[in-house]
């Protein structure tokens, strides 16, 4: 991205989220291979200079304070827009963002987007599947 975005982006989030140790970047089809081929994962996908990012990211600060088992994988779309176009049309579910999916073997068991992002929700998600 260019200087302006990468200043919003911090200026909206602080530091780059992508050294977070918890996210697992998704940038090209081996790492989306890589979220499908987990026993469950959530894929969430982010955009760098939206407030509601900034929120939802927060949510997923809070959920791996809880479970730090599950998997979290990250589209920037604006960087990787080819990659969350694929997600899109593997499976099936129209595009926003934020935006999260809980994978279990390669299938989407649950997915929400804006305000929907929540730890707790997440955790409840995550339960079902256990």
């Amino acid at each position: 991205m260019g200087r302006f975005t990468d200043w919003l982006g911090k200026l909206l989030l602080g530091p780059d989220m992508a050294t977070e140790s918890f996210i697992n970047p998704v940038t090209d089809d081996e790492s989306w291979q890589a979220a499908l081929a987990e026993e469950r994962a959530f894929v969430y996908k982010h955009s760098p200079i939206c407030h509601l990012s900034a929120m939802a990211f927060r949510e997923l600060q809070k959920f791996v304070q809880t479970d730090n088992e599950t998997p979290i994988y990250m589209v920037d779309v604006l960087s990787n827009r080819a990659i969350s176009n694929q997600i899109e049309n593997e499976l099936g579910v129209r595009h926003e963002s934020p935006q999260i999916f809980l994978l279990s073997e390669g299938k989407t068991s649950w997915y929400d987007s804006h305000w929907g992002i929540k730890a707790d929700t997440m955790l409840a998600q995550v339960s079902k599947l256990r």
